[in-house]
């Protein structure tokens, strides 16, 4: 099911309005059932789940700090401060994948990790914005 959420998601995002409808999501969801089918054998079922549950808590985290941000600002992210959002999204996930492949920080849970990342990337980039010197 994540699977399918997440890869509809995606597809909405990327996809020109042009390429998204009944038959496109259902090509999409042949392709990747295809796909997964090929290389299940080829890594764990639960190694993917454990790294696809890291990145979707990592994106809760972000869209929460990005809600409570809007809320004190009181206007419309501009593109700095997305791009801000993605990249902390993006450095949290692969500090997940470094701790779960590699054994990278592996006293500090899984969970900590990711929001201390976003924490992180979130204040060396943001702010600069709030504090004025």
């Amino acid at each position: 099911v994540a699977n399918v959420y997440s890869a509809s998601v995606g597809w909405e995002v990327l996809a020109p309005s042009s390429l998204v409808g009944k038959r496109e999501y259902l090509i999409l969801g042949l392709c990747l059932t295809t796909i997964f089918i090929l290389i299940s054998g080829t890594f764990s079922i639960d190694n993917l789940l454990e790294l696809s549950d890291g990145a979707l808590i990592n994106l809760s985290v972000v869209l929460l700090f990005a809600y409570f941000i809007h809320h004190l600002q009181k206007k419309v992210p501009d593109r700095f401060e997305r791009n801000a959002y993605f990249a902390a999204w993006l450095i949290a996930s692969v500090a997940n994948v470094l701790q779960h492949c590699f054994g990278f920080l592996n006293d500090v849970s899984s969970l900590v990790l990711g929001i201390m990342s976003v924490m992180l990337v979130l204040f060396l980039s943001l702010g600069s914005r709030f504090v004025r010197i």
